[in-house]
């Protein structure tokens, strides 16, 4: 018996000791949230202080404490944030979520309200809390990011302290291996930490990674503008190649052509600024439009018009093959007033797809129809016009002044 009291001791003793050790490591992270929110009160109002006061105690658990401080995150109120994240920290010292919110918040300067950079002993708190946090969340990326990331700022407060900074590239690599939602935030930072260590050829690699995630992050544009300006970007980036396929996309016809050069100088243009970590654009809309005023003529546009007495049509066709048009049918002139009504729409021959719609329609009168030439002019609608026009797409009535076919100005 007493042999077998002492295998299930020895079986339990391993059990023990980690929940002392989480115990402990509770213990420390409750005070460490206390001391900061002791640190966050005295520099708040005594309105503020109560508020907070009051709503946490209206609603005793962590899970709403942590929720209180991300609503206020989101609204930019760093020192109240962090007083809601670490009351949530002191009521369940093992909430991961909320020790690595918390971290983050301190790490951004709470007691100054991210007016002024995090002062040593916030970033000393912010390390000790995202490594807890990574304790508890081993396989979170986000969370080695976070401890990285912390890591990574007490280093550059040190003078780039070479320990801690080896220690955040450790960190981060771990971030980056792990991946997640904000993988690319995960290779900037890995590029900030090897870049202060001194390796620009791994802080360029990290780059290479960042943009080759997304390009357009917010974080990777802001470190190419400060941080991380210094490292270049040789070659072509994989998330550099963009194309928007111009010689497809643009229409027919001389101006289709004309337009197909400003697409590729659009296209230039973007890649320019993809390697130079600037925002730039994904596409280029290279469609032709029905004509409002004029009409299109064959070999010159990607379309054709036809205007008789009693109406016209517009057709165009898109360089994917897609046919939009545009037609209108108004009544013979009677002492210079018209009735009319218009429809648009699309047909594309690969998919069948078509769509179509009615309901644009009035009177207009003729505010020029003294001669002989005017008359004639009116008669295929390409005269100037007072008009009152019923949008039904909008159910409104409006009022303007067309020129030919299409609207000059309206109200």
């Amino acid at each position: 018996m007493r042999h077998v009291v002492s295998r299930i001791a020895r079986l339990l003793l391993p059990i023990g000791c980690v929940v002392v050790t989480v115990s402990s490591a509770a213990a420390d992270v409750a005070a460490i949230a206390r001391k900061q929110q002791a640190a966050i009160e005295a520099v708040l109002s005594e309105p503020h202080r109560a508020a907070l006061t009051k709503t946490a105690a209206a609603s005793p658990s962590a899970a709403a404490a942590e929720g209180y401080g991300h609503a206020l995150l989101m609204r930019r109120h760093l020192a109240p944030a962090a007083w809601m994240y670490a009351a949530a920290v002191d009521r369940e010292p093992a909430r991961a979520s909320a020790i690595t919110a918390l971290g983050v918040v301190l790490a951004e300067g709470a007691t100054s309200a991210g007016k002024s950079r995090a002062t040593e002993a916030e970033l000393l708190a912010a390390v000790e809390l995202q490594r807890e946090a990574a304790r508890l969340m081993p396989k979170a990326g986000v969370a080695h990011h976070n401890l990285g990331t912390a890591l990574l700022r007490l280093a550059q407060a040190r003078g780039n302290d070479r320990a801690l900074l080896e220690e955040a590239a450790k960190s981060l690599r771990m971030a980056v291996q792990l991946g997640g939602r904000r993988a690319p935030h995960f290779h900037v930072r890995l590029a900030e930490a090897l870049n202060a260590l001194g390796d620009r050829t791994g802080a360029e690699a990290a780059l290479r990674q960042a943009y080759a995630i997304n390009a357009t992050d917010p974080v990777l544009l802001m470190a190419r503008r400060s941080s991380l300006a210094n490292i270049p970007v040789q070659g072509d980036p994989a998330a550099c190649k963009v194309e928007f396929n111009c010689k497809k996309a643009c229409p027919q016809g001389i101006t289709g052509r004309v337009m197909m050069v400003t697409c590729e100088m659009a296209n230039a243009d973007a890649v320019s600024a993809c390697r130079d970590g600037k925002p730039y654009p994904t596409g280029y809309n290279c469609e032709a439009q029905v004509p409002r005023f004029g009409i299109s003529i064959p070999g010159l546009d990607p379309g054709f018009s036809i205007a008789t007495p009693w109406g016209s049509i517009d057709v165009v066709m898109q360089g994917n093959g897609r046919i939009d048009w545009r037609a209108n049918f108004q009544t013979p002139p009677v002492a210079g007033f018209q009735a009319f009504i218009g429809g648009q729409g699309s047909y594309n021959p690969s998919t069948g797809a078509a769509n179509w719609s009615f309901g644009d329609g009035g009177v207009q009168y003729n505010l020029f129809n003294g001669n002989v030439v005017t008359q004639h002019a009116n008669v295929f609608n390409t005269g100037t016009s007072g008009v009152a026009r019923y949008d039904g797409s909008t159910n409104r009535v409006e009022v303007g002044l067309d020129v030919g076919r299409g609207p000059l100005l309206s109200h």
